[in-house]
């Protein structure tokens, strides 16, 4: 245990994207909103939030749902 908190969400967009992050928090069930662009080539919309990378409003909207 690093002492450090887990969020309660992670947010994935393309610019600094590390998948390995991402992956992982998904195994640790860790709520995940990311862009399109961030989750190409995986087939990730049955296990995490996917907006449109034009839209900061859907971003903003799946963040506070």
């Amino acid at each position: 245990m690093t002492g450090e908190a887990e969020p309660d969400t992670i947010c994935v967009t393309a610019d600094g994207l590390d998948r390995a992050k991402l992956l992982d928090a998904l195994a640790r069930g860790v709520p995940v909103v990311a862009t399109q662009r961030a989750c190409a080539g995986l087939a990730l919309a049955q296990v995490c939030e996917v907006v449109r990378d034009d839209c900061p409003e859907a971003f903003r909207d799946a963040l506070l749902s």
